[in-house]
């Protein structure tokens, strides 16, 4: 075969020179040859090597599962008595018999040549051969390592084992193992030393492994001769090409032709980019800011326009001795240097600094720095253009003067702030009890006088008493007023449902059975994050006011709704079937101490709804009133929800939608 495809390459007669396809065909043959030869070699000292790593590990967890045996079977009693005593692990001299008839039955079909049981301090204290019981072993690494807690084994053949019987020294390979016994508790109390005879297994891989380097072998013999003749045909094929190569020449020598050709058309263009260069720098001449083209490497102004020149541009004049008036270039936080910082990152940078015009005035300047890059990807050139903020600059600085002046004076309108609000509270505590007092001193003198007094006389007594309670009525209020934002609690998870249910059994309990009222609750109200007893007030107030300006004749009825209006905001209405109020004065409702209506014929200081409109802001929220004269009124109010209200919803929703 190999002498026939030879033939078909050889010279013809004349012919000094082999061709190209032959000389191709025939380093294959022998670059391929050696490759099997390398293949078969390598591919067998593998496969022996893993066959051989495979017996050894199934011995080693061989003797892992018949050390857990031996353990929890035949030597279960010892241990347990390890463990109850707190003592080493020990066989007695009349139990090792006993033991040793237990033992080797269950070895006999696992191909175990010998077994040694040792303890914590390397003692044999039992073996199949029970004349090495009682020898101490404590130089063996492996046996150490085994106490320690980790399984070991190690390879032996026959005449390296020390302390096998005679009658085994015979022509076998060992697989010798230690395996460390466990307590019950997990406390290590000895080691096992499993001699396991792993010969007929090696044989058995053996087998395997010629089996296995005989198939290796016609694959690969199969594979060398599908590219042999691959390779043939490929062979032809570069021969066949050779006779292409003239005729390429051929189209070649035209080529050349038409590149020169090219060439001169090149060279036209060159001198169009000539004019458009020309073109491009009186474009930046007539820049009103400074353009420069920097080296990147020793910082020389290549080219800079009119506005940067200050003048004429000497050679190897550099950035920083034109515009900084320095001997070196600049460096630091305060004066970053933008060549530096884009070739660290080949990105374009703006930083901001302090040029020198041509009089040596200083100007806040904002540099805008570009990379040009080389073949090779590294920046050799870079593109500045810097704009004057100075202006701006100093706007800057007048606005943050500005600022800081501006700061000053909402932190001193917070003090007054805050001392208005102590002053309001200490001056309210304060006037509270001698109003007390007079209105207590005035019911007793009332009592006392009682029938010796003329009718004016009675009349002014009860207007003082009346001006009292009224006084102490409004001090209350403002109390309450100026405790929503300096004595309220923290935020917490409100149910408006049991708010309710609270002001029903117990704050207008005498209330609602007076003016025989009703308070109803269409719906569950939902649970909102908010301070308890302000949302107490609020609805409180509310509610009284409902049934305060209700119509003669007419139950007084106040509904509760609620609607979750967006993410995170619920929206609460209370409604009532009362006197209503005009359009024109919807607006005032909320004012401190602002009336509609006569005392004689509705009490009141006028600071209920301020207080619910105090209450409803410091929650974040808003609130307002609809309503129309004789058809009853709604105040609303909003309150963020509270996170198991919103995931409820939710949930809802997405029932809904599925």
């Amino acid at each position: 075969m190999k002498l026939t495809i030879a033939k078909k390459f050889a010279d013809t007669p004349g012919q000094r020179t082999m061709k190209p396809g032959f000389r191709l065909f025939r380093y294959f043959l022998l670059i391929s040859l050696a490759a099997i030869v390398m293949i078969l070699l390598v591919a067998g000292l593998g496969l022996r090597f893993i066959l051989q790593r495979f017996v050894l590990s199934e011995a080693e967890k061989d003797a892992i599962r018949i050390s857990k045996s031996l353990r929890d079977c035949e030597m279960k009693r010892f241990v347990q008595l390890s463990d109850t005593k707190g003592q080493p692990l020990v066989v007695h001299e009349e139990e090792i018999a006993e033991l040793d008839s237990e033992i080797r039955p269950f070895l006999a079909p696992f191909n175990i040549v010998k077994i040694k049981v040792f303890d914590t301090n390397t003692q044999i204290i039992y073996s199949t051969d029970t004349s090495i019981i009682g020898r101490l072993n404590k130089d063996n690494v492996k046996l150490a390592t085994a106490l320690s807690g980790t399984p070991t084994s190690k390879y032996e053949t026959a005449e390296h084992v020390w302390d096998l019987a005679d009658e085994q020294h015979s022509n076998v390979k060992i697989v010798e193992t230690y395996v460390p016994i466990r307590g019950l508790d997990g406390k290590i109390i000895g080691s096992f030393e499993v001699y396991k005879d792993i010969t007929n297994d090696l044989v058995m891989a053996g087998s395997t492994l010629i089996y296995a380097e005989m198939m290796l072998s016609v694959t690969v013999l199969s594979i060398f001769t599908i590219l042999l003749f691959m390779m043939y045909f490929a062979a032809r094929a570069v021969d066949t090409s050779t006779t292409a190569l003239t005729a390429a020449n051929k189209q070649l020598q035209a080529a050349n032709q038409q590149l020169e050709s090219e060439i001169a058309e090149r060279k036209q263009a060159e001198e169009k980019i000539h004019q458009q260069n020309e073109f491009l720098n009186n474009i930046l001449e007539s820049l009103t800011h400074p353009f420069y083209v920097i080296d990147a490497n020793d910082y020389t102004i290549k080219m800079a326009n009119s506005a940067a020149k200050f003048g004429s541009l000497p050679e190897n004049l550099t950035c920083y001795a034109l515009t900084h008036k320095r001997s070196e270039p600049c460096d630091g936080e305060d004066n970053p240097c933008p060549l530096k910082e884009i070739k660290k990152t080949k990105k374009p940078v703006t930083v901001e600094h302090v040029h020198y015009d041509k009089d040596g005035n200083p100007r806040n300047v904002e540099v805008n720095a570009y990379p040009i890059f080389d073949s090779s990807g590294n920046v050799c050139q870079v593109i500045e253009y810097t704009l004057d903020i100075t202006n701006r600059k100093q706007a800057e600085e007048a606005v943050e003067v500005s600022n800081r002046d501006l700061t000053l004076a909402v932190n001193k309108l917070e003090e007054a702030n805050r001392e208005l609000k102590d002053f309001v509270y200490i001056a309210s505590h304060d006037l509270r009890e001698p109003m007390r007092k007079i209105s207590s001193f005035g019911e007793l003198l009332k009592d006392s006088l009682s029938g010796n007094l003329n009718a004016d006389d009675q009349e002014n007594l009860e207007f003082m008493i009346d001006g009292a309670n009224r006084m102490t009525a409004m001090i209350d209020g403002l109390l309450t007023y100026s405790r929503i934002a300096t004595k309220g609690a923290t935020f917490e998870t409100v149910d408006l449902n049991e708010i309710v249910e609270q002001l029903e059994q117990l704050e207008l309990a005498a209330l609602l059975e007076e003016t025989d009222a009703a308070i109803e609750v269409p719906q569950p109200l939902p649970k909102v994050q908010a301070e308890p007893v302000q949302m107490k007030q609020l609805l409180q107030n509310l509610i009284i006011n409902g049934i305060k300006y209700r119509r003669e004749g007419i139950q007084p009825r106040v509904v509760i709704r609620a609607e979750q209006i967006a993410d995170g905001e619920v929206r609460v209405e209370v409604e009532d079937n009362g006197i209503g109020i005009a359009k024109e004065y919807q607006g005032d409702v909320f004012k401190m101490f602002k009336r509609l209506h006569s005392r004689q014929k509705y009490e009141g200081t006028g600071i209920g709804l301020a207080v619910c409109k105090k209450v409803v802001e410091r929650h974040n929220g808003q609130i307002g009133v609809e309503s129309e004269a004789g058809a009853g009124s709604t105040f609303w109010f909003t309150l963020p929800v509270s996170e198991s209200s919103r995931q409820e919803q939710k949930k809802l929703v997405s029932s809904l939608e599925t």
